[in-house]
């Protein structure tokens, strides 16, 4: 219930019980009148009965002097007929018609008098009747006054507790979560329970702290970036040169026919040791400058076998295999920079050759992708699984981060470099628990189709990188 809701549904109590009140006190006032109106009718008739008393319930030869005013207290009492002020009233008055008849020749003293306590009666009970009434009237008026007043104070009660617990607390949060965001504080989050208007604004906060983090993770992975791209040019000359000049002298060595052969093995390792650096400086000159796709239809199956036959020679040297299984409804045309992605999967798949024992083999499964809700894009599941040591979950976010490595002699870019080209793709990497342990389990989701160049690549929990140069 929202927090509008509650002071609606309070106002509304409190708007009713007004309107009671209202209604019940134009009934009094209505009451009131018709009493006091009744009172008037029965004062009339009282003085009325006074006067017959008085004039009229005396014995018969005493009562003919007062047969002239029989007849006007006659023309008087027919009026009472047409207006009673009790069922009761009209038997009475017609008996005393008859005993003011019958002054002429009977002493009628005694029966005028009983009619006339009959209507002394009749006229006090409708007294009392009318004055019940409008005490009673009175009364259920003093109890809706007192029961509205009982009401708006508990309104008002509760209208205090209710704000201070829907509003004055929460944005007490607001106000807290809001200062330690502004001191850099991006994982402070604020409780998200309810469906009101304050909740709602603490999703919000939380939904824009988050946002926050991505952003500031990804301009410190900008800068990082920036300020490794300044030394790309001295790590291209001072390094790859010297590298390559050393993979030519080795070579020649091993041209040589009558080198012993430990000699021609110390010349491939420095070839093969010559290689791979630079290849890591290649990676290292990569990571820094933004990517330029060039997009295009390729088949899921040629690329991953043409990934294997690349690392296949390593593979084999370690004593294992690689495996590739398509299951079926895996899509096998694609789109995509093929070549950066045989360059995102050979990385992912290369660590897994390094960290797997032999003769265990590496799997490569690709799969269709499950879509979680209907905005996510299909395309397909890509899993790289392997029987080595595996990856601490504290640190599975970690590892995908630029330079962050595990292993002694690593540099941190290939799963970086990997998470890079799928986000530019705009599918995700991420580090999953093995199908059975011990091992790990890589899985590179790829989108069946490109996202539009000009949106922006999603900002994971883990930072981001810089949007991805126009594709050519």
């Amino acid at each position: 219930m929202t927090i509008q809701s509650r002071l609606n549904a309070t106002f509304t109590l409190l708007i009713v019980f007004a309107l009671l009140l209202a209604g019940q006190s134009l009934r009094l006032g209505d009451q009131l009148g018709q009493a006091i109106e009744q009172s008037w009718r029965l004062s009339s008739r009282r003085i009325l009965l006074e006067q017959i008393r008085t004039r009229f319930a005396v014995p018969g030869p005493a009562a003919a002097d007062t047969l002239p005013e029989a007849g006007a207290v006659r023309l008087t009492l027919r009026t009472l007929l047409n207006d009673p002020v009790d069922p009761r009233e009209p038997a009475a008055v017609e008996g005393l018609l008859r005993d003011l008849d019958a002054l002429e020749t009977d002493a009628v003293g005694p029966e005028i008098s009983e009619h006339l306590l009959a209507l002394q009666r009749v006229y006090e009970s409708a007294v009392q009747r009318a004055f019940g009434r409008l005490q009673n009237s009175t009364r259920w008026t003093a109890f809706l006054v007192f029961s509205l007043l009982f009401v708006a104070l508990a309104q008002l009660l509760v209208i205090s507790i209710g704000v201070r617990r829907w509003l004055v607390t929460p944005l007490g949060h607001v106000a807290e979560a809001m200062q330690r965001i502004s001191r850099g504080n991006l994982v402070h989050r604020l409780p998200e329970k309810g469906h009101d208007e304050m909740s709602e604004l603490a999703r919000n906060i939380n939904r824009m702290s988050a946002s926050l983090a991505g952003y500031q993770q990804r301009l410190i992975e900008t800068e990082r970036l920036a300020l490794l791209g300044e030394m790309s040019s001295y790590v291209a000359h001072a390094v790859r040169n010297p590298l390559a000049s050393i993979r030519s002298a080795a070579q020649v060595g091993m041209e040589v026919i009558d080198h012993p052969a430990d000699l021609r093995q110390t010349f491939a390792d420095i070839i093969a040791t010559a290689d791979r650096l630079a290849a890591w400086a290649q990676e290292l000159l990569t990571s820094i400058g933004p990517l330029r796709l060039k997009p295009g239809s390729f088949s899921v199956s040629t690329w991953l076998m043409r990934v294997r036959a690349m690392l296949e020679p390593a593979a084999t040297a370690k004593g294992m295999s690689i495996e590739i299984a398509i299951e079926p409804g895996t899509p096998d045309i694609i789109e995509g920079d093929e070549s950066l992605l045989a360059q995102a999967l050979a990385a992912v798949l290369e660590n897994a050759i390094e960290a797997s024992p032999a003769p265990a083999p590496i799997q490569i499964v690709a799969c269709p992708a499950a879509l979680e809700s209907r905005s996510d894009p299909a395309g397909i599941w890509v899993e790289v699984i392997d029987r080595g040591p595996g990856i601490p979950a504290e640190l599975r976010q970690r590892v995908l981060l630029p330079y962050f490595t595990t292993k002694p002699r690593g540099t941190g870019i290939g799963l970086a470099m990997a998470r890079h080209i799928l986000l530019l793709h705009g599918g995700t990497v991420e580090v999953l628990d093995p199908p059975a342990p011990p091992g790990c389990r890589i899985r590179l989701a790829v989108p069946e189709r490109l996202p539009p160049p000009e949106s922006d690549p999603p900002v994971p929990a883990a930072g981001a990188y810089p949007r991805r140069a126009p594709t050519q």
